[in-house]
């Protein structure tokens, strides 16, 4: 899905402080770090998946959340490889039809049409979606919108957790 620009930066001026003065324990800051971003992902993609309209489910199955990187350089994606799930996320304005083929396949799954009957009524679906378009679903942006308290919390305790970890080790 196309990148819509939804990021949420944090301050981490107490991490960095606590990996300065403990750099010998930086190994356990780092997987506090780690446990925030799954924690942060899997909120994420909570809110997104039940926000996530249902047809067949195949959408919100393909839901996926994804680490890049090691701590403390790295970022998590919530997205979908589903081409149409950035139609779906959006909507989509009159105009042009939409391709026929991936409709076909939906015809085909949720009406158990086949053959010329559903690549019949796949044309008339993409046709009327052409003239009057879709309204967007707006899983992704409302979900990152609901998530957010819930994972600046998480990061804002990720310091402490580490801190009492470090005492302990001490």
């Amino acid at each position: 899905m196309a990148d819509d620009g939804l990021s949420l930066e944090l301050d981490t001026n107490d991490i960095e402080e606590l990996a300065r003065k403990f750099p010998k324990f930086e190994q356990i800051i780092f997987r506090e770090m780690d446990a925030a971003m799954r924690g942060s992902l899997e909120v994420f993609k909570a809110e997104v998946v039940g926000r996530t309209p249902v047809n067949l489910g195949l959408l919100r199955q393909s839901i996926q959340a994804v680490t890049r990187g090691q701590p403390p350089h790295f970022e998590g994606e919530v997205s979908t490889p589903l081409v149409y799930g950035e139609p779906v996320e959006r909507g989509r304005k009159p105009g042009r039809m939409p391709p026929v083929d991936n409709i076909e396949m939906w015809v085909q799954r949720k009406l158990g049409q086949t053959g010329s009957e559903a690549r019949s009524t796949a044309f008339l679906i993409a046709r009327a979606i052409g003239r009057r378009g879709t309204k967007g679903a707006f899983m992704f942006r409302d979900g990152f919108e609901a998530g957010k308290p819930a994972v600046e919390k998480l990061w804002r305790n990720v310091a402490s957790r580490a801190a009492d970890k470090i005492e302990a080790a001490i």
